[in-house]
């Protein structure tokens, strides 16, 4: 009897529970057929702050700029809160007018007062560092229109022109003017912004863009944003896409996060996710596994997309001997066998990067390339001259290298017990032990960070591997200045403008993306300043004079321009940007500064003919069935043992 009690209770609490779980995930887990999975951010889940460096996945289709730029149609100008700009006659104003049904999530109207609050927060964020030398005031002219005026020595800034397409989000002036007391000059980099925090101010939940937080899951790192039905941009936004309606089909877009490279593979070879953004190790071995997965170029699998992806470098620590001696860079830089980290490490997806970073394989860099630099000053693999090299500065005791006399100005910085040779003259330190640093499980970079390690080894600079977290080790360890050398792939991309290209190597304000060797050339800073609003033929040599001291200077080594990691399986959703509609550039889940491409890239999915079958019930989901089973099996086992 009392066995028929537990049974039927245990019953009864699978009736209350099941409807509960199917409940709840409804809420979290939508029908397969309506979501874009995607992977490859993996970084603050609960982060939803447009002003950080480093703000959650879907920052892009909460916030939305001005305007963006379209590289894979000759940088046409993409409308999204703004319809047009354009310059004075002398270059000193930049007008911009504002789409007139541009209204915020709360149903207010969006207008010139919010474009110029937001840049007046822009200019105090840390990631903005200098915008202040180049915007002298802001006037609104209407509720539709606004304009820029220049200090004296940025007359048509082509700087300025950058603020008004990439990053800088348009916020709401009635909620931000609350969340920073009021004080544009608030540093808002550490706000979360969290929204699904049960604490969060309902009232502070505001924004333009199509989608909006819906759910997260912090321990297993995955996100979930739904669409908003009331989004001022349906059939007014982005007409141009192909085969787009103008209402977006795609309900849910979300992000999620695995282990490593091999979880992401499987994950999209099931159609668990649409969009893998990691690196797929040979990636035409797809195909045969999966009909449904393409690259760029369609089911060719020349490769995932052109190699215009970040430079993939060896960064010294600047701050540190010898890392901070050109010819000890020089030395490193001719002991590597760039081809045979080619084919180990990306299976031939890099390319070798130009000496002076500037691409001719870039559309937009291709005007300002200078061949003679490369012809030049171009490195590659000859150990020979890095022995000569470190024969000049240093000598050589039982196969290790000394210093010979370390500068003055060095000495105090390596320790008193640095003058390890007393039988040589002078202040003399043995070279080697060091380590570069790359974020572990980045399979391809971790592998030709080992290779680097090898090759310097081989020429007597013994150099170790050390993987470490990318997040609380690597991000942390360059902003520090604390390591010898890291393995650098954060760079902006190649096939951003050469302006954004130039600035990954100058100054501290975006560490630890831009210059993570902590490089100063105060030459290299004038010229990139000069650049900024130089035309024509003086823009040509000023670009010239940053590549040859790019290439001669070797504030890093420059190994590979890195692929564009993009590849997607059309189970579900078709019509993604790819060689063939060639709509706008190819984007990838990481992408946080190219917001209006990124967004336009989900808007315009299409529904292929796929099953709307549910995502597999959440694990817990599975504890509370497990549960139940279990008091099943235990009361069933306690009847078995009292007869």
């Amino acid at each position: 009897m009392k066995l028929r009690r537990n049974l039927w209770m245990a019953l009864f609490m699978m009736a209350f529970i099941v409807p509960v779980i199917a409940s709840v995930s409804a809420t979290t887990a939508p029908e397969r057929a309506t979501i874009v999975w995607s992977t490859g951010y993996d970084t603050q889940h609960d982060n939803y702050n447009p002003w950080t460096g480093s703000p959650a996945f879907g920052i892009a289709l909460m916030y939305e700029p001005l305007f963006g730029l379209n590289g894979a149609m000759n940088d046409t100008l993409i409308p999204v809160i703004g319809t047009e700009y354009s310059w004075n006659a002398d270059g000193t104003e930049l007008t911009v007018k504002i789409n007139e049904k541009a209204k915020w999530s709360d149903d207010e109207v969006l207008d010139a007062d919010d474009v110029i609050y937001s840049y007046e927060i822009a200019q105090y964020q840390p990631r903005w560092t200098g915008m202040q030398d180049i915007i002298a005031s802001m006037e609104k002219i209407s509720a539709t229109e606004m304009k820029f005026v220049m200090t004296a020595e940025k007359k048509f800034s082509y700087r300025m022109e950058q603020f008004l397409y990439t990053e800088i989000p348009i916020v709401p002036e009635h909620v931000w003017s609350e969340i920073n007391d009021g004080n544009v000059t608030k540093d808002l980099d550490l706000f979360k912004n969290d929204w699904l925090n049960a604490s969060f101010n309902e009232d502070w939940k505001v924004a333009s863009g199509p989608y909006f937080p819906y759910f997260r899951d912090l321990t297993a790192g995955e996100e979930i944003y739904k669409l908003r039905d009331d989004w001022w941009g349906i059939n007014t936004l982005h007409m141009d896409i192909p085969n787009y309606s103008g209402t977006p089909e795609a309900k849910y877009i979300g992000m999620r996060k695995y282990a490593d490279n091999t979880a992401k593979d499987a994950a999209i070879l099931t159609d668990e996710i649409d969009l893998h953004a990691g690196f797929y190790s040979s990636v035409w071995t797809a195909l045969g596994r999966n009909d449904n997965i393409e690259t760029w170029f369609g089911k060719s699998f020349d490769d995932y997309y052109l190699a215009l992806g970040a430079i993939i470098e060896v960064a010294p620590n600047h701050m540190k001997f010898p890392f901070n001696q050109l010819w000890f860079r020089q030395a490193l830089a001719y002991s590597i066998d760039y081809d045979s980290i080619e084919v180990a490490a990306s299976g031939g997806y890099w390319n070798r990067a130009r000496q002076g970073v500037i691409d001719n394989r870039s559309a937009s860099h291709k005007s300002l390339y200078n061949e003679s630099i490369q012809e030049e000053y171009g490195i590659d693999l000859d150990v020979a001259k890095a022995i000569d090299i470190l024969n000049e500065s240093c000598y050589q005791v039982d196969g290790v290298w000394y210093t010979d006399d370390v500068p003055v100005e060095f000495q105090g910085t390596l320790g008193a017990e640095a003058d390890e040779d007393s039988d040589h003259a002078g202040f003399n330190i043995a070279l080697g032990g060091y380590e570069i640093l790359v974020p572990a499980g980045w399979t391809d970079v971790c592998i030709a960070t080992s290779m680097w390690a090898g090759d310097f080894s081989d020429i007597n600079i013994t150099t170790t591997k050390r993987e470490v977290d990318f997040w609380n080790g690597w991000r942390v360890k360059i902003m520090e200045g604390d390591f010898d050398m890291v393995m650098q792939c954060c760079t902006p991309h190649l096939v951003n403008d050469p302006y954004t290209v130039l600035g990954g190597w100058r100054g501290t304000a975006n560490l630890p993306w831009d210059n993570a060797s902590h490089w100063e050339s105060p030459e290299y800073e004038a010229l990139y300043q000069a650049f900024d609003t130089a035309k024509g033929d003086e823009r040509l040599a000023v670009a010239s004079q940053m590549q040859e001291i790019l290439a001669t200077e070797l504030p890093t080594i420059v190994s590979h321009a890195n692929g564009f990691w993009y590849l997607v399986n059309t189970k579900y959703w078709n019509n993604w940007p790819s060689a063939e509609n060639e709509y706008q550039d190819a984007q990838t889940a990481y992408s946080i500064n190219r917001m209006a491409l990124k967004q336009r890239m989900y808007l315009g999915l299409i529904q292929s003919e796929a099953s709307g079958a549910s995502i597999p019930w959440n694990g817990f989901t599975a504890s509370l069935i497990v549960g139940v089973l279990s008091v099943l099996s235990v009361q069933i086992i306690r009847r078995r043992k009292q007869n």
